[in-house]
Protein backbone atom coordinates (compact mmCIF):
# COMPACT_ATOMS: atom_id res chain seq x y z
CA UNK A 1 0.00 0.00 0.00
CA UNK A 2 1.18 3.28 -0.70
CA UNK A 3 1.25 5.97 1.49
CA UNK A 4 2.76 8.80 -0.08
CA UNK A 5 2.43 10.54 -3.80
CA UNK A 6 4.20 13.36 -4.64
CA UNK A 7 3.61 15.20 -8.72
CA UNK A 8 5.15 17.64 -10.13
CA UNK A 9 4.42 19.18 -13.03
CA UNK A 10 6.82 21.88 -14.82
CA UNK A 11 5.23 24.23 -17.19
CA UNK A 12 6.59 24.77 -20.54
CA UNK A 13 7.32 28.36 -21.20
CA UNK A 14 4.36 28.31 -23.81
CA UNK A 15 1.86 28.30 -21.00
CA UNK A 16 0.82 31.32 -18.77
CA UNK A 17 1.09 29.54 -14.89
CA UNK A 18 -1.30 32.69 -13.44
CA UNK A 19 -4.25 30.71 -15.08
CA UNK A 20 -3.92 27.28 -13.52
CA UNK A 21 -6.92 25.57 -12.12
CA UNK A 22 -7.23 22.40 -10.73
CA UNK A 23 -10.22 20.37 -12.09
CA UNK A 24 -10.17 16.97 -10.82
CA UNK A 25 -8.04 14.34 -9.38
CA UNK A 26 -8.75 10.92 -8.33
CA UNK A 27 -8.38 10.95 -5.04
CA UNK A 28 -8.03 14.48 -2.71
CA UNK A 29 -4.99 15.98 -2.48
CA UNK A 30 -3.49 17.26 0.78
CA UNK A 31 -1.37 20.09 -1.23
CA UNK A 32 -1.21 22.30 -4.04
CA UNK A 33 1.18 24.50 -4.61
CA UNK A 34 2.55 26.52 -7.91
CA UNK A 35 6.16 27.77 -7.27
CA UNK A 36 9.33 29.17 -9.45
CA UNK A 37 8.12 30.03 -13.31
CA UNK A 38 5.75 27.48 -13.12
CA UNK A 39 6.56 24.29 -10.94
CA UNK A 40 3.08 22.92 -9.78
CA UNK A 41 3.42 20.12 -7.36
CA UNK A 42 0.38 17.85 -5.91
CA UNK A 43 1.01 15.66 -2.64
CA UNK A 44 -1.23 13.23 -1.75
CA UNK A 45 -0.15 11.96 1.86
CA UNK A 46 -1.78 9.71 2.53
CA UNK A 47 -3.17 7.77 0.11
CA UNK A 48 -3.80 4.45 0.18
CA UNK A 49 -3.21 2.36 -3.22
CA UNK A 50 -2.91 -1.01 -3.99
CA UNK A 51 0.24 -1.79 -5.77
CA UNK A 52 -0.55 -2.83 -9.58
CA UNK A 53 0.45 -6.72 -9.24
CA UNK A 54 -2.12 -6.74 -6.14
CA UNK A 55 -5.26 -4.46 -8.27
CA UNK A 56 -3.87 -2.95 -11.19
CA UNK A 57 -7.01 -0.72 -12.18
CA UNK A 58 -7.20 0.57 -8.72
CA UNK A 59 -3.12 1.09 -8.51
CA UNK A 60 -4.20 4.34 -10.98
CA UNK A 61 -4.52 7.91 -10.08
CA UNK A 62 -4.80 11.18 -12.27
CA UNK A 63 -5.03 14.66 -11.66
CA UNK A 64 -6.48 17.32 -14.07
CA UNK A 65 -5.85 20.93 -14.79
CA UNK A 66 -6.67 23.77 -17.01
CA UNK A 67 -4.03 26.03 -17.99
CA UNK A 68 -3.95 28.68 -20.82
CA UNK A 69 -1.22 29.10 -23.60
CA UNK A 70 0.23 32.13 -23.86
CA UNK A 71 -0.63 34.96 -26.50
CA UNK A 72 0.11 35.10 -29.77
CA UNK A 73 1.59 31.24 -30.61
CA UNK A 74 1.74 30.30 -34.19
CA UNK A 75 -0.32 27.42 -35.75
CA UNK A 76 1.77 24.57 -35.02
CA UNK A 77 3.36 25.00 -32.18
CA UNK A 78 4.21 21.99 -29.80
CA UNK A 79 3.68 22.47 -26.31
CA UNK A 80 5.79 19.49 -24.59
CA UNK A 81 3.99 18.08 -21.23
CA UNK A 82 6.28 15.92 -18.95
CA UNK A 83 5.37 15.10 -15.29
CA UNK A 84 7.68 13.32 -12.56
CA UNK A 85 5.75 11.40 -10.14
CA UNK A 86 6.99 10.28 -6.66
CA UNK A 87 5.74 6.68 -5.23
CA UNK A 88 6.61 6.61 -1.22
CA UNK A 89 10.11 7.85 -1.36
CA UNK A 90 11.65 6.25 -4.33
CA UNK A 91 12.52 7.66 -7.09
CA UNK A 92 10.61 9.70 -9.51
CA UNK A 93 8.62 7.66 -12.17
CA UNK A 94 8.31 9.42 -15.44
CA UNK A 95 5.20 8.65 -17.42
CA UNK A 96 4.78 9.34 -21.17
CA UNK A 97 5.06 13.01 -22.66
CA UNK A 98 2.46 14.19 -24.09
CA UNK A 99 2.65 16.77 -27.07
CA UNK A 100 -0.12 19.18 -27.60
CA UNK A 101 -0.33 21.59 -30.69
CA UNK A 102 -2.16 24.63 -31.68
CA UNK A 103 -4.00 23.63 -34.76
CA UNK A 104 -6.34 26.15 -36.20
CA UNK A 105 -8.61 25.84 -33.05
CA UNK A 106 -8.60 22.38 -32.03
CA UNK A 107 -6.37 20.73 -29.69
CA UNK A 108 -4.71 17.97 -30.62
CA UNK A 109 -3.10 15.63 -27.69
CA UNK A 110 -0.54 12.84 -28.35
CA UNK A 111 0.48 10.29 -25.47
CA UNK A 112 3.10 8.27 -26.33
CA UNK A 113 1.92 5.83 -29.62
CA UNK A 114 -1.89 6.51 -28.20
CA UNK A 115 -4.36 9.07 -30.05
CA UNK A 116 -7.75 9.90 -28.60
CA UNK A 117 -9.42 12.10 -31.18
CA UNK A 118 -12.19 14.75 -30.52
CA UNK A 119 -14.03 16.43 -33.19
CA UNK A 120 -15.79 18.27 -34.01
CA UNK A 121 -14.39 20.82 -32.09
CA UNK A 122 -16.53 23.16 -31.04
CA UNK A 123 -19.20 20.50 -31.76
CA UNK A 124 -23.15 21.24 -31.83
CA UNK A 125 -25.49 18.44 -32.03
CA UNK A 126 -22.68 15.45 -32.08
CA UNK A 127 -19.43 14.99 -30.63
CA UNK A 128 -16.86 11.76 -31.93
CA UNK A 129 -14.50 10.59 -29.90
CA UNK A 130 -12.44 7.82 -31.49
CA UNK A 131 -8.95 5.99 -30.74
CA UNK A 132 -6.44 5.34 -33.51
CA UNK A 133 -4.62 1.94 -31.47
CA UNK A 134 -6.72 1.09 -29.02
CA UNK A 135 -10.24 -0.26 -28.11
CA UNK A 136 -11.95 2.30 -25.38
CA UNK A 137 -13.17 0.83 -22.56
CA UNK A 138 -14.88 3.30 -20.79
CA UNK A 139 -16.44 7.07 -22.01
CA UNK A 140 -17.00 9.53 -19.04
CA UNK A 141 -17.46 13.15 -19.81
CA UNK A 142 -17.57 15.73 -17.05
CA UNK A 143 -18.47 19.40 -16.52
CA UNK A 144 -15.59 22.10 -15.56
CA UNK A 145 -16.84 21.44 -12.14
CA UNK A 146 -15.97 17.75 -12.07
CA UNK A 147 -19.60 16.73 -12.28
CA UNK A 148 -20.50 13.58 -14.47
CA UNK A 149 -22.60 14.64 -17.56
CA UNK A 150 -22.63 11.41 -19.70
CA UNK A 151 -21.01 8.00 -18.95
CA UNK A 152 -21.18 4.71 -21.38
CA UNK A 153 -19.19 1.70 -21.64
CA UNK A 154 -17.31 0.64 -24.75
CA UNK A 155 -15.72 -1.77 -26.90
CA UNK A 156 -15.05 0.25 -30.34
CA UNK A 157 -12.15 2.59 -31.21
CA UNK A 158 -15.18 5.03 -32.79
CA UNK A 159 -18.39 6.48 -30.71
CA UNK A 160 -20.49 9.05 -31.41
CA UNK A 161 -22.23 11.33 -28.76
CA UNK A 162 -25.55 13.05 -29.07
CA UNK A 163 -25.15 15.99 -27.41
CA UNK A 164 -28.31 17.60 -28.10
CA UNK A 165 -29.27 17.39 -24.21
CA UNK A 166 -25.99 19.09 -22.95
CA UNK A 167 -25.58 23.13 -22.16
CA UNK A 168 -23.56 25.26 -23.80
CA UNK A 169 -19.90 25.04 -22.19
CA UNK A 170 -16.75 23.55 -21.66
CA UNK A 171 -16.45 20.10 -21.11
CA UNK A 172 -14.16 17.14 -20.65
CA UNK A 173 -13.38 13.65 -22.39
CA UNK A 174 -12.36 10.84 -19.88
CA UNK A 175 -11.43 7.76 -22.09
CA UNK A 176 -10.07 4.75 -20.85
CA UNK A 177 -8.18 2.34 -22.95
CA UNK A 178 -8.62 -1.14 -23.41
CA UNK A 179 -4.33 -1.38 -22.15
CA UNK A 180 -6.27 0.47 -18.75
CA UNK A 181 -4.34 3.91 -19.84
CA UNK A 182 -6.58 6.85 -19.59
CA UNK A 183 -6.73 10.20 -21.95
CA UNK A 184 -8.85 13.50 -21.17
CA UNK A 185 -9.43 15.78 -24.16
CA UNK A 186 -11.21 19.06 -23.58
CA UNK A 187 -14.19 20.13 -25.99
CA UNK A 188 -16.62 23.07 -26.81
CA UNK A 189 -20.43 22.87 -27.09
CA UNK A 190 -21.90 25.75 -28.82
Amino acid sequence: MLISVIVIYTLPSSLDPTTVVNLASSASFSEFTISGTGILKWVFNPLFLPDSTTNEPASKGFVMFKIKVKTNLPFGTEIKNKASIFFDYNPAVIPNYATNSIVNGIEQLTVGSMQITVFPNPATEQLTISSNNQIMNTIVITDVLGREIYSQQSNLKSEIINLKSFSSGIYFVKVQLQNGSVEVKRFVKE
